[in-house]
């Protein structure tokens, strides 16, 4: 455990070294980790795990090293952390692909579909598979990550709670000092976690309590759910709130650095923007849900809109994963939100 603190945490789920196809070491993965002031990095070399008996060493007492593998087949590819043993990627159907997913369950893992877009490659596989995330954002935005997004924004609608990620995918290079557009943390994922060891990122990520960014210093996206109005402890994004029909809830969004971009507000029923006006931003509204909805938040530049209601033309600095929203049925009494504080 490099930090028993329960914080916000900034790493990168998505990368690969010279165990796979990377011409860079696992040392230079750590200096352009460490220059990019993350905490945590996941190693996915493809369908091996040489890498993993050097990741405690390698990462020494300030950077966390998640041992990871990217399982890569004809048909997607899906990254699994957490695991302490290789995983098959030899497989061409659903049935052998839920087998994986249970092996890396099994393993004390979570499985990620990478990048479903048409430069992924796409995920051929059924989307209705019992895979814990998507990775929503990968590299640069420009990289069709739209598609992407409308692949976990679809499971959404349709009532699925699947977390979105971001991985930057970087083939690590011998380590030089000079930034590139594509580096280590592009885009960074955060993760609200109880410590940062492996079990407490990869918990938190199971809860659903992440946000995307840009990139390192990029805006930061908060989500936040009261049903009281007067509580200090709120829902965070990743949550469930249960509630009774008819009933009004506070939401509260809050932007750092994000000065100048457009907040969507993103919902199973309606959408709503939102200029925001500083670097230290905040946003209340009350909603009325008329039934089992979610609501989730993006930063978008602006003028993208001005073209036309084409997601394409889009560019997000931020994304957040979802609060939930149950309505409580006949009878039901809505439990006390969770403790967990902004």
């Amino acid at each position: 455990v490099l930090s028993r603190k329960a914080r916000w945490y900034r790493g990168d789920l998505h990368s690969h070294t010279h165990h796979s196809d990377a011409a860079g070491s696992l040392s230079d993965l750590v200096a352009a980790a460490r220059a990019r002031d993350l905490d945590f990095v996941a190693v996915t070399d493809h369908n091996t795990i040489s890498h993993l008996p050097q990741l405690a060493a390698a990462g020494g007492d300030e950077l966390l090293l998640i041992p990871g593998q990217e399982i890569t087949t004809y048909y997607g590819h899906a990254n699994a952390w957490g695991i302490q043993s290789w995983q098959e990627f030899r497989c061409r159907d659903n049935a052998t692909m839920t087998r994986i997913i249970e092996a890396v369950h099994a393993d004390g893992g979570l499985f990620s579909v990478n990048h479903p877009k048409d430069n992924g490659p796409p995920w051929e596989y059924s989307p209705d598979l019992p895979f814990d995330c998507v990775e929503a954002w990968q590299s640069v935005w420009a990289s069709n990550n739209h598609q992407s997004l409308a692949f976990w924004d679809n499971l959404l609608q349709q009532g699925r709670r699947v977390v979105a990620v971001g991985g930057s995918d970087k083939h690590i290079e011998p380590f030089t000092g000079e930034p590139k557009l594509d580096d280590i943390g592009t885009p960074t994922t955060w993760v609200y976690a109880g410590e940062l060891s492996a079990a407490g990122i990869l918990g938190g990520i199971q809860a659903g309590h992440v946000f995307i960014s840009a990139d390192p210093q990029g805006p930061e996206l908060y989500l936040a759910a009261d049903t009281a109005g007067d509580r200090l402890y709120e829902s965070m994004m990743g949550d469930e709130v249960i509630i009774a029909a008819g009933r009004p809830m506070m939401l509260r969004a809050q932007v750092v650095g994000g000065r100048g971009l457009l907040l969507r507000i993103v919902s199973g029923e309606e959408m709503k923007k939102v200029v925001v006006e500083s670097d230290n931003f905040a946003h209340r509204w009350q909603a009325r849900p008329k039934g089992d909805t979610f609501y989730r938040l993006e930063l978008v530049e602006p003028g993208g809109e001005e073209v036309g209601r084409n997601e394409a033309t889009l560019v997000r600095q931020a994304l957040s994963n979802p609060i939930y929203v149950t309505i409580a049925g006949p009878g039901e009494k809505e439990p006390q939100t969770p403790n967990f504080k902004l």
